[in-house]
């Protein structure tokens, strides 16, 4: 937490250095699974947000139905 808040204060965008999160791979697994709801909800105006391994559009969680 400490870095993480220590980058709010640099401008990185310039450098050679990128800084991310990083997430345990089953959450990772689901975040991939969200990204082509996520582009096309974004193709269609939607403000979204993604948080952790959920899908926040127009700040309602995404529910994706899969059938079997």
């Amino acid at each position: 937490m400490c870095i993480k808040n220590a980058l709010k204060r640099v401008d990185l965008r310039r450098s050679p250095y990128n800084v991310t999160e990083q997430y345990p791979a089953v959450d990772l697994k689901r975040r991939k699974a969200l990204v082509g709801h996520m582009v096309q909800a974004r193709l269609d105006g939607k403000r979204v947000v993604s948080v952790r391994a959920k899908l926040l559009i127009d700040g309602s969680p995404f529910v994706s139905i899969s059938i079997n």
